[in-house]
């Protein structure tokens, strides 16, 4: 079986969407079956082509937006195309909707009667309204239309946690036999060792980590909050990321004292994150839902475990999915410091043979579901559904 992945992130990128794909990409090409790679440098439009559509969406940014979107799906078809002219394949994998759109309606796609099959990370029209974007503007009707299109005429799908799943059903009316939910995954031995190679870092003990993009469904804030409850405890958090909230982040620290115990340590590559959260008492992930965006499967939490380090989430979506409560992590109600101090104070207190019992579950849940090979397995497994599925195009 031969595949070609397609995508419209530029890799490489921070982000779990972005680990996901060149670690599959790199699982497929190790076992004899990448065919190609299409990224998001092979849909950039070029500066004549964004100049044409700047003309053809006279009349404001909204029509700019649109007509570029329509652009960058052209031109991910037509890579699609070129790369398919070199390659033999079975079947093309698609990681967001636009590329699916994309793939659908390549020449060879069509020609060739090849399945689509798309990894569904987060519902896309949904973040795009939490991002900000009007849901009466011209560029989000568009999104809309690319993402119902892409769904209706994709074979297979991967959900990443049962919430993208439901989504599907609910939302797009895909049949739910139509869909394989295969959480995130990591290389374990490969995170571990990263984890215990870093330097030193100078960091004041004893800290936590909040490996989040400073955005709204991250939930950074809470983590500062129950910072604030804290007060009487000589503990720091080590928040590392970057994004639109950063600055607004950074002052209520400032405002409300916590620039000394708060560390904003901006874009962090992984190498340098994972022995970070190696040396830390423990990882927060205190996402929150916005706009009707839940928190999917978090790969700070499967490296975490993969690391042995206590992990304190939200209980939602596929943060849920992925912690046992008491057994593997510690979970709390989204969006309430209260808990989440209540969960800070219970892991600084524990006796050190429950964290060892905790952080040993943890590894070997990672190892029995979440490590690459397993997933890999489960992966194939959809592959082959796929290929002998019939499709019938609603």
């Amino acid at each position: 079986m031969k595949v070609v992945l397609a995508t419209c992130m530029t890799i490489p990128h921070v982000g779990g969407a972005s680990t996901h794909f060149e670690l599959l990409a790199r699982s497929l090409d190790t076992a004899g079956m990448l065919a190609g790679r299409i990224v998001g440098q092979d849909g950039a439009p070029s500066k004549i082509s964004k100049a044409l559509c700047a003309l053809r969406g006279f009349g404001g940014k909204d029509a700019r937006r649109t007509e570029l979107l329509r652009e960058t799906a052209q031109l991910l078809a037509t890579s699609i195309d070129r790369c398919l002219a070199s390659a033999s394949a079975d079947l093309v994998h698609c990681h967001d909707a636009l590329a699916t759109y994309a793939a659908v309606n390549a020449t060879a796609v069509k020609k060739r009667g090849l399945p689509v099959v798309q990894t569904v990370h987060g519902p896309w029209s949904r973040e795009t309204l939490a991002s900000g974007v009007s849901a009466d503007s011209l560029f989000y009707r568009e999104i809309q239309r690319i993402e119902k299109a892409a769904y209706a005429s994709c074979r297979r799908f991967i959900a990443v946690d049962r919430g993208q799943a439901d989504i599907l059903v609910d939302e797009f009316g895909i049949p739910g036999e139509r869909i394989s939910v295969i959480h995130n995954a990591v290389d374990c031995k490969e995170t571990r060792a990263l984890a215990l190679s870093g330097p030193e870092n100078l960091l004041p003990q004893p800290y936590l980590v909040v490996p989040r993009r400073l955005v709204p469904k991250n939930g950074v804030h809470v983590a500062l909050e129950a910072l604030k409850l804290l007060a009487d405890r000589n503990v720091h958090l080590a928040i590392a990321g970057d994004g639109p909230l950063a600055a607004e982040l950074r002052r209520k620290a400032e405002d409300t004292g916590l620039l000394g115990r708060a560390h904003f340590l901006g874009s962090v590559s992984r190498e340098q994150l994972l022995p970070l959260m190696a040396e830390s008492e423990g990882v927060i992930i205190p996402s929150v839902p916005c706009d009707g965006v839940i928190e999917a499967t978090s790969l700070a939490v499967i490296e975490s475990f993969a690391c042995g380090v206590p992990v304190i989430a939200s209980n939602i979506g596929g943060l849920a999915e992925l912690i046992q409560h008491g057994k593997t992590g510690l979970l709390f109600p989204a969006g309430d410091a209260h808990a989440l101090a209540g969960n800070v104070l219970r892991l600084l207190q524990m006796p050190e043979s429950e964290r060892i019992r905790i952080c040993a579950a943890a590894r070997d849940a990672a190892l029995a579901r979440w490590d690459v090979r397993p997933w890999f397995i489960a992966i194939c497994e959809a592959y082959d559904m796929a290929l002998h599925s019939c499709h019938c195009v609603r």
